[in-house]
C-alpha cells in the first residue's frame, strides 16, 4: 500500500516543532531589535552632531564670539531637532524651526553624565560650547544609549 501525502498527525507535530523552535527564538530576537534601535539612535545623533557643527561653521546668522551658540541640536518626543538663530543677537532656543530632524524610536533614552540628555550647542568654529552658555545642554559629547530593561547603556563617544 503506498501514501501520498502527510497525515494529520504528521503535519500536527511539525507544526508543533516550529512553534517550540520560535518560542525558543524569541528572546534572541527582541535583544537584537532593541540593539539595532540604539545603533540606529547613534548613528542620527552622529549624523546631527556633524550636521549642527557644519551649519554652526556656515553660520548664516552672523554670530560672533566662542561663547556664542550658532547651532543647537535638541531632542524632544523621540525627535533630534537642529536650529540655528535666525540673527546674531538672536536667542537659540530648542522651540525655532528646525533647519533639519530626525526620529529615533520613543524606547531609545540618550543619556550623558548619567542624565537625560537634552541638547547640545556649537560655536561659529563648530566646537561644543562648554561653558553655562546653553543652560541645560550638555558640555560634552560622551552618550549612553539606553533601551527599555538596559541598565548600563551602550557608550558612544562623539568628538
Amino acid at each position: 500500500m503506498s501514501q501520498r501525502g502527510v497525515s494529520l498527525i504528521e503535519l500536527m507535530i511539525v507544526l508543533l516543532i516550529i512553534g517550540l523552535i520560535s518560542l525558543a527564538v524569541s528572546p534572541f530576537t527582541s535583544e537584537w531589535v532593541a540593539q539595532a534601535r540604539v545603533a540606529e539612535g547613534a548613528s542620527a545623533l552622529e549624523e546631527a552632531i556633524g550636521r549642527a557643527k557644519s551649519a554652526a561653521m556656515k553660520n548664516t546668522a552672523g554670530v560672533t564670539g566662542d561663547d556664542k551658540p550658532a547651532s543647537r541640536i535638541c531632542i524632544s518626543d523621540s525627535k533630534i531637532n537642529l536650529v540655528v538663530p535666525a540673527g546674531a543677537t538672536g536667542e537659540l532656543k530648542c522651540d525655532l524651526t528646525p533647519i533639519w530632524s530626525t526620529t529615533i524610536s520613543h524606547q531609545v533614552t540618550i543619556k550623558t553624565d548619567d542624565l537625560d540628555w537634552l541638547c547640545s550647542c556649537f560655536n561659529n568654529k563648530g566646537l561644543l560650547i562648554a561653558k553655562d552658555v546653553c543652560n541645560t545642554c550638555s558640555k560634552n559629547l560622551n552618550f549612553r544609549f539606553f533601551y527599555p530593561g538596559d541598565s548600563e547603556g551602550e557608550p558612544h563617544n562623539f568628538y
